[in-house]
């Protein structure tokens, strides 16, 4: 229950918190002692000994998605700086909107050639830029089209690797619009495709209005020997971006 004395090397001070102004970076000993009287009187001394580290403010801006930026998406943006709690950060951007979401950031670009993210903080009360990063805008990639069979597989006849595809499954799938590497999170929705029947020389053509086969189709389908040919075309999706796909031929299992 006793209070010790503190002593940050030989000034006395007042608790056993200690505030150092750190003006220049670099590494920096830092020493001194606790004096208490014990129950008989005397003064017990115990000596401390360390070293702490000073850095310089530094921002660190990562894309989580990639190393640009695509105008018509939502940018996921980690952003901290070493030392600087998140409630201390300002983050603004030039050529683009910025807004928190949860512990990352949204950046929507406005521009189309580059954007600059500026990183300040809130230092003894006074606002510092710490950080400033240039990302360049490009505009979102167009998806692949795939059939999603109903084992939650994606078929494409040109994927490497492609899964076989059985009848069953092609007459239950849902033609969608992805990215094929996963490069990035879009959610993109089919509004119409056309499947194309080889038919002699010629090609039979069915219109389809959503994403998946109606009984029209599938009866058609079901009329077609192994080995006869149909692809999917005019294939209509809206999302971060919008327009018209295309897969290539299948030979029907």
């Amino acid at each position: 229950t006793k209070v010790p004395t503190y002593y940050l090397g030989d000034r006395q001070l007042e608790s056993a918190i200690i505030d150092i102004p750190c003006n220049q970076v670099g590494s920096f000993p830092i020493k001194g002692r606790l004096e208490m009287i014990d129950q008989y009187g005397s003064t017990q001394v115990y000596t401390f000994e360390d070293q702490y580290m000073v850095s310089a403010p530094a921002a660190t801006v990562a894309n989580i998605d990639m190393n640009v930026v695509y105008k018509g998406y939502d940018n996921k943006m980690e952003i901290s700086v070493p030392g600087i709690g998140e409630s201390q950060l300002r983050v603004s951007a030039t050529g683009a909107s910025i807004t928190k979401s949860g512990s990352q950031y949204i950046c929507k670009p406005t521009a189309n050639e580059k954007i600059t993210i500026t990183v300040s903080a809130d230092i003894d009360g006074k606002i510092q830029t710490v950080g400033q990063k240039v990302f360049r805008v490009r505009p979102v990639p167009s998806p692949t089209a795939f059939l999603r069979l109903s084992n939650n597989e994606l078929f494409n006849p040109d994927m490497e690797n492609a899964p076989k595809l059985r009848r069953r499954d092609l007459y239950s799938s849902t033609v969608v619009a992805e990215y094929a590497d996963g490069m990035l999170n879009a959610n993109f929705t089919v509004k119409q495709f056309t499947l194309y029947i080889q038919q002699g020389a010629g090609w039979d053509n069915l219109t389809v209005k959503g994403n998946k086969l109606t009984d029209k189709e599938v009866d058609r389908l079901k009329k077609l020997k192994a080995g006869q040919k149909f692809y999917f075309g005019d294939i209509q999706y809206t999302g971060p971006k919008n327009g018209k796909l295309s897969m290539g031929m299948i030979d029907m299992p």
